[in-house]
């Protein structure tokens, strides 16, 4: 039973005949039903597989960004070894520790730099030691190489950011020309922005369009990494 066998697994082993006669030798000897000892049982495993779950992950959570943390170090802190922490990992969550830490650091990467932070940082922040490291794993987990995924964020926050443009001026900025999107955009900045005098200044006339988008672009992820 504590072997996930079921009842009619349970005869033959156990030395009886028949379910019949399991059952009535287990009530009399246990001073319950084996059904309910089989619910008991099973409720009390899924407890505790819950709560080693937990364990785990939380050690991991307050792990994973040290250089340092490693499958050795993660079992010592559990006082366990380490092939009972790849078992209980494999089993729990059917994959291995170091897959567990290596997912959950690129995991936080990618949020990282969701939020514009620098590739350097976000290095520094997820545990890894190297950018080549880094970029070994962010292409497995991810599925793309680092710089296309960094690439493919500024053209989306591009073309979010161009869309708040025309919003924000109340044309599509393919209707005006170079200069007068700028001028538009510092008239409108300055109203918004007084506190920041040099993205203003940055607005001038000589500007390509392309730097503009780019300016505003830097500008609201330092306003989200703040």
């Amino acid at each position: 039973m504590k072997n996930n066998f079921s009842v009619e697994e349970t005869v033959e082993p156990a030395g009886y005949k028949s379910v019949f006669t399991l059952r009535v030798a287990f009530k009399k000897v246990e001073g319950i039903s084996i059904g309910k000892y089989a619910k008991l049982f099973a409720s009390r495993d899924t407890k505790l597989k819950e709560e080693s779950r937990e364990k785990l992950e939380d050690t991991l959570n307050q792990n994973f960004k040290n250089a340092d943390f490693n499958i050795s170090l993660f079992a010592n802190t559990l006082g366990i070894s380490e092939r009972t922490l790849h078992r209980k990992f494999v089993d729990l969550f059917d994959i291995t520790p170091m897959q567990m830490l290596e997912k959950k650091r690129i995991e936080h990467a990618v949020n990282l730099l969701k939020k514009g932070t620098s590739i350097a940082t976000v290095i520094q922040k997820s545990g890894y030691r190297t950018e080549s490291a880094f970029r070994i794993a962010f292409k497995k987990i991810v599925g793309v190489p680092l710089v296309g995924y960094v690439t493919s964020l500024k053209e989306d926050s591009m073309l979010t950011l161009k869309h708040d443009i025309e919003s924000l001026l109340g044309t599509k900025v393919g209707d005006l020309d170079s200069n007068g999107i700028k001028l538009a955009l510092r008239d409108e900045l300055s109203i918004y922005l007084p506190q920041r005098p040099s993205l203003l200044e940055s607005l001038a006339a000589s500007a390509s369009d392309h730097q503009v988008i780019e300016l505003l672009i830097d500008y609201e992820m330092q306003k989200q990494s703040n």
